[in-house]
């Protein structure tokens, strides 16, 4: 099983939701992006947001106008800053600007190399957050700040952001989702976890899997209904995870030693480029069901999976029966009894 880049792969989750919860109303506008940055230390400190990176020289105030579109508008901003007991001699201090709010966020670095964040409500606490935390308190402090703040816009984008990770228990993520007032639940934000609570609650042992629609690699329109096979594992891959594909020969053995009336295994690709998905197709010789995912996002909008590959066996009921089975589970469930 291989791990997406952990800030990346949150990234990800929080973004897919994010455009989907606002999608109907989403516009690809121009919009001010308004730092001012001042630098009251002794030494240089960096600051560098999306593919811009600048320099400020100590004594130094500078301000930084971009023009971004709307859709970009949720990003992080690192200010890098000399840290002599750092490894490297400097140390990152992560911003995250996810409001639409036109005040001009101003940043001070004080003379000990202590960054002050000026912005709205919610991303001052997120701010506030993210420089409290650490490996060994973020439970206790994670919750004691959304508790805390249960009407400020910045507790949701703390659990959308930190918690929505399958690492992480959802009887816990429910908790602090809860504790948010009905007005941030009912924002872009809290829809968002909201639809990534409902994911999670899909990826489970009993779950029944709803029927859907993807393109197989000749562009017909397949849907899970059409298999009809009393077993069906799903396998959640992409082309260039190495894991996806040492799975594969294992797999072809048992797929040919099980009657299609018993197993169908069905392949779920989240390739970006189709022509890479077809490319391991035709490479790896997959002799079952190949749908292309990246469009619809099941993996992620039904199922919330963050880890590839990852695999779903359901029954001739559609129920999950097994998530992530072995080799030698698959086998014995699917085998015909003597």
């Amino acid at each position: 099983m291989i791990w997406v880049d952990p800030v990346k792969r949150l990234l990800i989750i929080l973004l897919l939701f994010l455009a989907r919860s606002v999608q109907s109303q989403q516009k690809d506008l121009n919009a001010d992006f308004v730092v001012e940055v001042e630098n009251k230390g002794a030494k240089s400190v960096g600051l560098q947001f999306k593919d811009y990176s600048y320099k400020i020289p100590a004594g130094h105030t500078k301000v930084i106008k971009r023009r971004i579109a709307d859709k970009d508008r949720r990003f992080v901003v690192f200010i890098i800053l000399p840290d002599s007991s750092a490894r490297n001699g400097y140390r990152q201090q992560l911003v995250r600007i996810f409001s639409d709010s036109p005040m001009i966020r101003k940043i001070t670095i004080d003379t000990q190399s202590k960054v002050r964040y000026n912005a709205d409500p919610g991303e001052e606490l997120v701010f506030q957050y993210h420089s409290a935390l650490t490996r060994s308190n973020f439970w206790k402090l994670t919750d004691s700040v959304i508790t805390a703040n249960p009407a400020n816009a910045g507790s949701a984008e703390i659990i959308m952001s930190q918690l929505c990770n399958a690492g992480y228990p959802l009887d816990r993520i429910e908790s602090n989702f809860e504790k948010l007032d009905q007005n941030i639940r009912k924002s872009s934000t809290g829809k968002s976890i909201a639809g990534y609570i409902s994911s999670r609650r899909n990826f489970m042992v009993g779950a029944p899997v709803a029927n859907f629609s993807l393109k197989d690699s000749t562009g017909k329109l397949t849907q899970l209904t059409d298999v009809k096979s009393e077993y069906v594992l799903l396998d959640f891959w992409f082309s260039s995870c190495k894991p996806c594909i040492e799975s594969f020969p294992r797999l072809k053995e048992l797929y040919s030693a099980v009657d299609r009336n018993r197993l169908e295994i069905v392949g779920l690709s989240v390739d970006a480029k189709s022509k890479e998905w077809k490319a391991a197709i035709s490479k790896y010789n997959l002799p079952w069901i190949n749908l292309h995912d990246y469009a619809e996002s099941i993996a992620f909008f039904t199922f919330a999976i963050e880890h590839f590959p990852s695999q779903i066996l359901i029954n001739a009921q559609r129920k999950i029966i097994s998530i992530n089975p072995s080799l030698e589970e698959l086998s014995r469930i699917v085998s015909k009894p003597e």
